[in-house]
């Protein structure tokens, strides 16, 4: 994985993921990035997961599906589900989580509207959210969605579920974390980290990545 941030134009394929790690931005910026609409959903992965930094260390929001046997099920049908009200759960841990850092203020409104989209589909969701980030960190991504499921070798790199919750560190650089006084550095996470901590300069910061 850490060839990626080696290489410049490369087309990339990568799952769609819930409020992405930081790398997968650093890629828009230099690679050309296929979303993968052909595919069966995949358990435990960044599909619907991210992870962000809590008092309690790294800390995993997990958007919940329809119930259904979703191993087997197109991503583009794989459904949420609106039981439960895990939404103001996600934005209440992202405030405790962030609300003391250094730009909280200036971008939990967007944030927030990103996060209460009510959209039935997961991928449509994370497509969204990836969309809304772009905006927030002022940038015009180079990626697209795959009409048809295709073999890694159509591409110079297949990240296809290379990333998981449990397998996901980089070797980025530093920046000032809410809790760096209590924990080590965690590397890649979510998005979401790099922007509330970093604010403007998280544009800059991803841009340096590839």
């Amino acid at each position: 994985m850490d060839k990626v941030l080696k290489h410049r134009n490369k087309r990339i394929v990568l799952e769609c993921q819930y409020f992405p790690p930081i790398i997968t931005f650093g890629l828009f910026q230099a690679q050309k990035v296929v979303f993968e609409a052909c595919e069966t959903y995949q358990k435990r992965s960044f599909r619907n997961k991210c992870l962000i930094a809590s008092e309690k260390g790294v800390q995993r929001l997990t958007v919940p599906l329809s119930k259904g046997k979703h191993e087997s099920q197109p991503i583009t049908d794989v459904s949420i589900s609106y039981d439960e009200p895990w939404q103001a759960r996600h934005f209440n841990t992202i405030k405790s989580a962030y609300g003391s850092s250094a730009y909280y203020n200036e971008y939990i409104g967007a944030v927030r509207s990103l996060l209460f989209k009510q959209e039935r589909f997961l991928f449509l969701y994370n497509l969204h959210i990836i969309r809304g980030i772009c905006k927030l960190l002022d940038f015009e991504s180079y990626s697209c969605v795959s009409k048809e499921y295709l073999p890694g070798s159509h591409y110079d790199l297949d990240l296809r579920n290379v990333m998981t919750p449990r397998s996901y560190e980089l070797d980025l650089p530093q920046y000032p974390q809410v809790f760096g006084d209590r924990y080590s550095f965690k590397r890649n996470l979510s998005i979401l980290d790099l922007l509330f901590c970093m604010g403007p300069s998280a544009k800059s910061f991803v841009s340096s990545l590839t």
